[in-house]
């Protein structure tokens, strides 16, 4: 099993109980390492992202949603693809920002 995301950046020693493989901040650089070693059959028990910014990502598309399923229209929580730079989003500090 793998598993990445943002508990999964906060807190890897606690996920690392819970699968094969960790990926500790965004994607982009990773997944692909990931699935080029899967297929070699040699996949490393953590990859660690080198791109700290959003940067460059395309805008989340909020036309897709169906605003009328949700009591608050715009209470959708995403942990990637928001504009805004909130100074309580753990994602920003996280993904903007960057861990080490």
């Amino acid at each position: 099993m793998a598993l990445g995301g943002l508990h999964v950046t906060s807190l890897p020693d606690e996920a690392a109980a819970h699968a094969d493989t960790l990926f500790i901040g965004p994607g982009e650089d990773t997944w692909p390492q990931f699935l080029a070693d899967f297929r070699r059959g040699c996949p490393k028990s953590l990859y660690r992202s080198t791109i700290r910014t959003l940067a460059g990502l395309p805008p989340i598309r909020r036309d897709l949603i169906n605003r009328r399923l949700y009591l608050v229209p715009n209470s959708i929580v995403v942990s990637r693809g928001c504009p805004h730079v909130c100074d309580f989003c753990c994602a920003c500090s996280l993904y903007v920002y960057g861990m080490t």
